[in-house]
């Protein structure tokens, strides 16, 4: 994920897009989402709380 985020984020949105995710436990399907918003994160696409996010970062 460090070294190549734009493909990471490629594979993570693929799996999340399949319905194999949807077949997720509770903690696996958070897990993968706070993966996905690293990943926006990483690769600086914009989220809804994308100043929130940066204030958090930034302490």
């Amino acid at each position: 994920m460090w070294h190549h985020p734009d493909s990471a984020l490629a594979v993570m949105m693929e799996f999340a897009a399949n319905s194999e995710a949807d077949s997720l436990g509770e903690f696996d399907g958070h897990y993968c989402q706070v993966l996905i918003a690293e990943l926006l994160y990483k690769n600086d696409y914009g989220q809804s709380n994308r100043k929130e996010l940066l204030k958090a970062v930034a302490r």
